[in-house]
């Protein structure tokens, strides 16, 4: 696929939110830092090529339903629920399940698939 057929990218956060929008981006703690920065810069990157960017997060402020919000021109974030808001490592590696169900969920609801879907953690 070449890059002008790149039309939509999908990036895993799970572990935390990027550092864009108000659904759970606390910035400045210890727990989020370098790659949500990273995930940040990149979804800016690809925003400014024009390529929609979808970036799915598990909640990290309390919600029973999927939240998306609209970071950039054409950036999407979505928390997906998978319980009680953590930064665990043990508990979310116990709700992987709940956020992988939640993310085909998401697709199901709102058509078109990914051209790529890009993560680089567990």
């Amino acid at each position: 696929m070449a890059p002008s057929e790149i039309e939509r990218v999908a990036i895993i956060s799970y572990h935390s939110p990027p550092v864009l929008g108000t659904l759970g981006s606390d910035i400045g703690n210890e727990i989020v830092g370098g790659m949500s920065v990273d995930i940040a810069n990149i979804a800016r990157t690809l925003d400014a090529w024009g390529i929609n960017v979808t970036i799915l997060t598990s909640n990290q402020v309390p919600a029973d339903k999927t939240l998306e919000e609209i970071v950039g021109k054409n950036i999407h974030l979505v928390q997906i629920p998978t319980g009680a808001p953590t930064y665990d490592k043990g508990e979310l590696k116990g709700r992987r399940g709940l956020f992988a169900k939640g993310v085909l969920d998401y697709y199901t609801q709102n058509g078109r698939l990914p051209d790529i879907t890009y993560s680089n953690y567990w």
